[in-house]
């Protein structure tokens, strides 16, 4: 390892980057002294905010590695990103937001030099919140990889007073979301690829930009509910994009963090898209053809779920995949409701929570029931909750009723039921707590699921015949009427004759029909 003396500067010298701390901001820039065999330099991780400002400084430097901001596992926290142009860039250049969990202003600096060859990739909706500085030309490019997470609302803003030149690019098939504007910011706009083409949409003087490749577009609608300030941010809950279109012969990436979406068509039913899913966000699918999804709710701070969905091929309905948070954001819920049967091809995953993680949960409502990879079959479940460890119906199909172990059970004995409650059970069956439970020989006569009367030694509490073998009562709902063989009716209790102290006659009193009636025994 080399280490750089520079005078006034605290310097760290890995890899392809140098970094140094310039009073109170820390500065990121390539060296040829700072050079090493790892690139593990070229990936910013960890808290920076204790710093005004993070500067990378681009120069001209030939083999240089992109510099990523945030990895896989580890996060980027900042403050401020500088991005400040020193010498001319005479190739390509890409500097990627792959795990941020701060909002970041990101302000470019040029010299006598253009942006024109810097690429900004944002991850996922990794990005920073603001974008300013007067630039001439922007080249911007979002890609959906499941293997980052977010955890910033999707806000991505660039404000400047000069028109400036968009410059985009697109590396797979399917749609993204690629920058917000406010109206006139944006002078003109060039695709680096034939293949890639673009649309935007106007909501109160912001215009949102998306990139599209080898998908059919149909029909783009906007419901705009706010109207924006020049130096406002972009706002997903009141800007909202829906996306019409068809899916044809290749694998997409659908992201649900920039759009809601609608699939009318799917042509080839043996491919796999991926969707990404985001907090109040969906996608609803309307085509007749067999669909499989792989579907990752990746926000943070929420558990991340990943799982495979086969939409089975259906002439009826639709599908819609939504994720929603509760009020107070303890948890958040992937809502799947279909009305055509579901196929979960392999195991639901979900992550480790932590004492910072939320819980997360699947639920799924769909009609024509749901197939699980360990063959247990919930055909007749109309409403299931799935979580880290538990599945379970919280609501059947008209017909079914949902008994005590939470399992939809079949109306054989019921006449009248629905969703967790049985009504009205057959001839030969007692209603207990909704459910309908074969009449045993505690009961001598039942009316419409109710015991009228028990056998000797038992009453009927709750609508059970509960009670003791070795009481001698007969009882006519919890009353005490008469005594077995042997056996006296004394205040309402059975007492054995032969019990009776020193042979005294004793007086049992009885009311009938206001006629006082004394016994001697």
């Amino acid at each position: 390892m080399w280490f750089c003396l520079l005078l006034l500067f605290i310097s760290f010298c890995n890899g392809e980057y140098c970094q140094k701390v310039d009073g109170n901001d820390t500065v990121i820039y390539a060296n040829t002294f700072c050079s090493g065999s790892t690139l593990i330099s070229g990936t910013l991780t960890g808290d920076y905010t204790k710093y005004s400002s993070v500067i990378i400084s681009m120069k001209n430097n030939n083999g240089i590695e992109p510099l990523y901001l945030g990895s896989i596992s580890n996060t980027f926290k900042a403050n401020k990103v500088i991005v400040r142009l020193e010498e001319g860039i005479s190739k390509s250049y890409s500097l990627n937001f792959m795990n941020i969990e701060t909002n970041i202003e990101l302000e470019l600096i040029k010299n006598s030099y253009s942006f024109e060859k810097v690429q900004f990739i944002f991850y996922n909706g990794n990005s920073p919140t603001r974008i300013i500085g007067d630039v001439d030309e922007l080249w911007v490019s979002g890609n959906d990889n499941y293997y980052y997470y977010y955890h910033l609302p999707i806000q991505r803003t660039y404000i400047n007073s000069i028109p400036i030149n968009l410059k985009f690019s697109s590396d797979n098939k399917g749609i993204w979301y690629l920058i917000s504007s406010y109206e006139g910011s944006i002078n003109k706009i060039t695709s680096k690829s034939s293949n890639d083409k673009y649309f935007n949409q106007t909501c109160g003087g912001m215009v949102r930009y998306f990139s599209y490749n080898n998908i059919e577009i149909h029909d783009i609608t906007t419901e705009c509910n706010h109207q924006f300030k020049k130096d406002e941010e972009d706002d997903f809950n009141s800007f909202i994009v829906t996306v019409t279109v068809s899916l044809s012969n290749y694998n997409y990436q659908i992201s649900l963090s920039t759009n809601n979406y609608i699939i009318r068509n799917n042509h080839d039913s043996s491919n796999i898209h991926t969707i990404y899913t985001y907090p109040n966000q969906w996608l609803k699918y309307e085509s007749t053809n067999q669909i499989t999804f792989n579907i990752y709710r990746k926000k943070e701070p929420y558990q991340r779920i990943e799982f495979s969905l086969t939409i089975e091929q259906s002439n009826e309905g639709t599908t819609l995949i939504k994720e929603v948070e509760n009020n107070d954001k303890s948890i958040s819920t992937l809502i799947i409701s279909s009305s055509k049967h579901l196929s979960f091809s392999n195991d639901i995953e979900f992550s480790r929570t932590t004492s910072t993680t939320k819980k997360s949960q699947i639920m799924i409502i769909g009609m024509k029931g749901v197939t699980f990879s360990n063959d247990k079959n919930d055909y007749h479940c109309d409403i299931m909750i799935y979580k880290e460890e538990t599945r379970e119906c919280i609501e059947c199909e008209k017909g079914y009723y949902l008994n005590s172990n939470k399992e939809c059970q079949l109306s054989d004995n019921c006449i009248v039921g629905y969703k967790t409650y049985c009504y009205q059970c057959k001839e030969g069956y007692i209603k207990e707590k909704g459910e309908c439970k074969e009449k045993d020989n505690k009961c001598n006569k039942s009316e419409r699921n109710y015991c009228l009367k028990c056998s000797n030694g038992y009453k009927i509490q709750n609508n059970q015949c509960d009670g003791d073998k070795e009481d001698q009562c007969y009882y006519e709902g919890n009353e005490c009427v008469s005594c077995s063989n042997g056996y006296t009716l004394n205040n309402g209790k059975c007492s054995n004759k032969e019990k009776n102290r020193n042979g005294k006659n004793e007086e049992i009193y009885c009311e009938m029909e206001n006629t006082l009636i004394i016994i001697n025994v």
